[in-house]
């Protein structure tokens, strides 16, 4: 009975001690996703082509986001590439690394225009295309990715374009905020 005893209080110790270990090990476990620096795309500043009421608009929906850079792509902005009249191109190299997965970005339509669409290529193939047509009665500051699979770790072209369609080339978009997310690690 005495020998009982003492095995159910080394069995009750033993138990303790399992259960220090477990709780110790998940409090110092490193998280599940390990965090990796950002790459953050400059794009500059260039909001020329904005009437006081959309920069107004604009400035306090950058506020709002903390975005600290951007552009407005619009008809007559400078710093494009006219390939098509009324469209406008921006291209900007981009280095991906091994194990980038996306790119992170905000777009704004100020005007969407008739039907004026934003485009974002990389390497001459299409990623992303939004019709300024959906955002016609509200400016809504919308977030999106952009998958990076298939794209080999190097340097590559992003092109942002504002393509334009029908008569009236009116359209203003901003786009900002872009950065390269690295896939997360699971441990």
């Amino acid at each position: 009975m005495f020998t009982l005893l003492i095995m159910k209080k080394v069995v009750l110790i033993l138990a303790i001690l399992i259960i220090i270990l477990i709780a110790s090990f998940l409090i110092l476990k490193e998280p599940a996703f390990k965090k990796t620096q950002k790459s953050y795309i400059d794009i500059g500043q260039d909001y020329s082509c904005l009437n006081s009421a959309e920069y107004e608009r604009l400035e306090s929906i950058i506020k709002s986001y903390n975005l600290t850079d951007g552009k407005v792509f619009c008809e007559g902005s400078s710093n494009f590439n006219n390939q098509n009249p009324g469209s406008i191109y921006l291209d900007k190299p981009i280095s991906i690394k091994e194990g980038d997965s996306a790119i992170l970005f905000y777009f704004v339509f100020l005007d969407g225009g008739d039907g004026d669409q934003l485009g974002i290529w990389i390497d001459d193939e299409m990623r992303f295309i939004m019709d300024g047509y959906l955002f016609k009665d509200e400016s809504v500051l919308s977030q999106s990715i952009i998958d990076l699979s298939g794209k080999s770790p190097g340097e590559h072209i992003l092109t942002i374009a504002l393509h334009s369609y029908g008569n009236n080339n009116n359209s203003k978009v901003f786009v900002g905020g872009l950065e390269i997310i690295p896939q997360p690690v699971i441990y």
